[in-house]
This record gives structure tokens, C-alpha cells and sequence, in this order.
């Protein structure tokens, strides 16, 4: 059962960076900018020192 929860979990996590991902991306696109600065944005935005979304 706890495996289950922490697989839900997880799965949940990562839902919620490729959602970011994708939005900053669509978004930074209309400013020309490339796709990378969306992954450096949302792990900032993600990390342990903001949302805390991913603490490890």
C-alpha cells in the first residue's frame, strides 16, 4: 500500500515539471527565447528553495 501512495506521489511530481516545463516554454517562445531557459526557470521554480515541489 505505501509503495502505491509513493508511486502516486511521484507520478504527481512529474506531471507538475513537464506541466511547468511546457507553459514556461510556450511562454518563453513568444519572447524568442530557447527552450532551455524553461527548464532552468521551472527548476528554480520547483526546487527546494521555492515551491518545493522536489526537496532532493
Amino acid at each position: 500500500m505505501l509503495s502505491a501512495l509513493n508511486f502516486n506521489l511521484q507520478l504527481q511530481r512529474i506531471v507538475i515539471m513537464l506541466l511547468s516545463i511546457l507553459l514556461i516554454g510556450l511562454l518563453l517562445k513568444k519572447l524568442n527565447q530557447p527552450y532551455f531557459v524553461a527548464y532552468i526557470i521551472a527548476g528554480i521554480l520547483l526546487g527546494p528553495y521555492s515551491i518545493k515541489v522536489f526537496t532532493n
